[in-house]
């Protein structure tokens, strides 16, 4: 910075004219690169309109309707359905969702069979799926009494699917996994441990990315829950009281591929306490078959709206800044020049501290376009 002042004319400069100079020097880059990355379609505008008219969260208790309301899915219990007593239940229940798992189903059961923990339950919801997962999950409930399996009657998908599970929890303690992720062997045990030595709502770990054969490909991101503003920093491996799924009333059946994050960001808003583990005990499989992969371009979109509402309710500040650039430099389908343009009116340095990432996410999105 000192340099580049000691460069400009003697006379005085006012900070606005500087910012407008440097900003309208980049209008033909910008007018270039959003005529050739236009969208296609502008799948914000559905999201944001469904957020505006989402219906109520699904209730804790679970209601088979014989006529359901036109358009709305009909929850199902099937075989293993039995009352809630939370009174008489076990420490820790796990939802586990599943639609066309076979593939990695039974390592999932595997993992979860060998905790070193063992006062748990594990709800299993299929979602209609069509391969020989009805099979592996019979088989399983069959062999381990802490499994029992609920069929959904319809496809509901991942967040309603998750709202039939946790209906019929009866655990003090909630957590869910994916049919193609695994847990170490003490993965409940530390989490536990971590919840009854500590007050808190919410814990949450750290986690190894693995491919398709389960080797180990990298490292998750996560981080103290004030960073929920840069993105889900929570992660796949966590366990919170039952308490919290009481109160913000499960998860949003609209945001299918984010429900997770906008739980964890209205449980922030309620006051929940979180506290992060920095161990590693949970491994994230990334795969084509993934939700993470198929399904990108719509998490992408439906992310964005989540994360504004939090940046805007922040002061204008360098970390509101950086947080407009992330969000902007994230997503390959849309850009989002606006956002740089607010980051550098509420603070040009950390801006220019992300040019690599930006350049990084505009060639990114130059691929992603042109295939």
């Amino acid at each position: 910075m000192l340099a580049t002042e000691a460069a400009w004319p003697v006379e005085t400069v006012s900070a606005a004219s500087v910012k407008g100079h440097i900003w309208a020097a980049f209008r033909p880059v910008n007018a270039f690169l959003q005529f050739y990355f236009t969208p296609f379609a502008n799948p914000q505008k559905t999201v944001l309109y469904a957020m505006e008219s989402r219906r109520p969260l699904r209730k804790r208790v679970m209601v088979v309707e014989t006529n359901p309301p036109p358009g709305r899915p009909q929850p199902h219990t099937g075989e293993g359905n039995r009352a809630v007593d939370s009174a008489q239940g076990p420490a820790i229940s796990i939802v586990l969702p599943v639609h066309n798992g076979e593939r990695y189903l039974q390592a999932a059961l595997d993992s979860i069979a060998g905790q070193t923990f063992r006062d748990f339950e594990v709800i299993a919801v299929d979602d209609c799926s069509t391969d020989s997962t009805p099979a592996i999950l019979a088989t399983g409930a069959a062999r381990h009494d802490w499994l029992s399996v609920i069929t959904n009657r319809t496809n509901l998908k991942l967040p309603a699917t998750l709202n039939v599970g946790f209906a019929a929890a009866r655990g003090k303690w909630l957590s869910w996994t994916s049919d193609d992720n695994l847990l170490r062997p003490d993965t409940l045990a530390r989490l536990i441990d971590s919840v009854r030595s500590n007050p808190v709502d919410i814990v949450y770990a750290g986690f190894a990315i693995i491919d398709e054969e389960a080797n180990r490909t990298g490292t998750g991101e996560v981080g103290p829950a004030s960073d929920l503003v840069f993105g889900n920093c929570v992660g796949c491996c966590f366990l919170y009281r039952r308490e919290v799924d009481a109160a913000l009333g499960g998860y949003d059946e609209h945001l299918f591929g984010v429900e997770d994050y906008d739980f964890w960001l209205r449980a922030a808003d309620a006051g929940f306490r979180f506290r992060l583990l920095a161990d590693e005990l949970y491994d994230y499989r990334r795969h084509g078959g993934s939700l993470t992969d198929t399904r990108s371009r719509q998490i992408h979109a439906l992310v964005a709206p989540l994360m504004l509402r939090r940046i805007d309710a922040l002061p204008a500040s360098p970390r509101r800044a950086e947080a407009l650039v992330r969000l902007a430099c994230r997503d390959p389908y849309t850009l989002r020049w606006r956002l740089i343009g607010r980051a550098w009116h509420d603070h040009p340095l950390t801006v220019m501290r992300h040019a690599g990432s930006i350049l990084r996410w505009v060639k990114y999105a130059a691929r992603v376009r042109l295939g």
